[in-house]
Formats: C-alpha cells, structure tokens, sequence
C-alpha cells in the first residue's frame, strides 16, 4: 500500500500554471513564469511530486525530497530509480523506472513495485540536484 511521510521532507508552495486538480502525485516542473506545471517529457527538470489538487492559479504544494506518493506510468520491480515518463498526454507527469543519464535525470528511488499504468506507489524523491545536462 503507497504511502508518505507526513511530518519530513522539504515541501514548498508555487502557483499552478494550469489547471492541475487530476494531477495529485505526478511530477511537476516550472514553466517560463515560475508556476508549477505537469512534467511532459523524460528530459524535463523535475521540481517534484505533486501534493494536492489545484486548479489554474491556486496554491501548488510540491515535495522537492522527501518520500512521497507517485503515479506510475507502467509496472516495474524493485530495486528501481524512477525518472519522469515520456510518450504522450496520457504518461504526463507519471513515474518509470529509469536508469538515469545526461538526458534523462533519476529524480527518486521506488520504494515499493507499481501495479500498473496510473498505480500509485511509495518512492523516496529527492529533486534537488536533479539536473538535465547536454
């Protein structure tokens, strides 16, 4: 059963840059203006995890490490670093296992095995020194 730690990690607030209430566990990311907007490709610059649910303009609680709930975009074993997923509308924002490399960060390790496409599962995030270089 996915679970987080409620009392520790280093959480911060941003303004949602788009209509994010479906969005609660996926990972996100700055856009141009500072807002947190979902995450849309392997090589984007992870801020975090979404904690809540905030329509456009509303107050975005990210956990930037931590441990925290994530959404998985497919099913895999342990052990496993995790990675922003790719491939279209439907994997946005959604976790998978990723080896990392220069082009596609590790932001985290699962903690527990995801189920499936949208399971939600338990991973230490840790998105501070996440970086993508060329």
């Amino acid at each position: 059963m996915a679970y987080q730690m409620t009392s520790d990690g280093i959480v911060a607030t941003f303004e949602a840059g788009a209509d994010l209430s479906g969005d609660q566990f996926k990972i996100v990311k700055l856009d141009a203006n500072g807002n947190v907007i979902r995450c849309t490709a392997t090589t984007d610059l992870a801020l975090g995890v979404l904690q809540n649910k905030p329509g456009s303009g509303q107050a975005a609680t990210v956990l930037i490490a931590g441990i925290s709930k994530v959404v998985a975009n497919t099913n895999f074993t342990l052990p496993n670093t995790i990675g922003v997923s790719g491939g279209g509308a439907a994997s946005e924002g959604r976790a998978t296992a990723q080896a990392g490399n220069a082009a596609n960060p590790v932001i985290g390790h699962a903690l527990e095995a995801p189920s499936g496409a949208g399971s939600v599962f338990t991973a230490s995030i840790n998105c501070l020194a996440t970086c993508v270089t060329g």
